[in-house]
């Protein structure tokens, strides 16, 4: 968020109580709750985003069809994109990494999911299939 506006620091409002409007926040305090906090969806996408973009990753040249929004980052011998599908319907491709081999993993924040992990499996350097959820943010990663 080095570059980001002020609006930056709205989008990612870090703390909001529940009683007035937690929409907006990575995490949301509870009243009267066993949990005196929980972690929102908010929360899950932006972790998304930043486990796949720590100090020291490389953005890398993407290309995505018009209705998906794709980023990705080389960090040392590990590629990782991250896949946000904003629309209402699911969306099937097949994803490329480039030639690196290894296990692919997943991992995914959507209506009914939250971070969770995606069973892994073998990636030899082809395109995958990959079904992505209606608005959802998917992260897969190999090496």
């Amino acid at each position: 968020l080095t570059e980001a506006r002020t609006s930056a620091w709205f989008t990612f409002r870090a703390i909001a109580d529940s009683g007035h409007g937690p929409g907006d926040a990575l995490l949301v305090r509870t009243r009267n709750s066993p949990q005196p906090f929980y972690a929102s969806k908010r929360y899950h996408v932006f972790r998304q985003y930043s486990s796949a973009a720590p100090r020291g990753a490389r953005r890398l040249l993407t290309q995505a069809p018009e209705n998906l929004e794709a980023v990705a980052f080389r960090i040392r011998r590990s590629v990782r994109l991250v896949l946000t599908n904003p629309g209402a319907e699911a969306l099937r491709l097949r994803v490329s990494l480039g030639r690196r081999r290894g296990l692919l993993r997943a991992r995914r924040t959507s209506a009914s999911e939250s971070f969770a992990a995606l069973p892994a499996r073998r990636y030899r350097g082809a395109p995958v299939a990959v079904e992505l959820p209606p608005h959802s943010v998917t992260t897969l990663s190999v090496g």
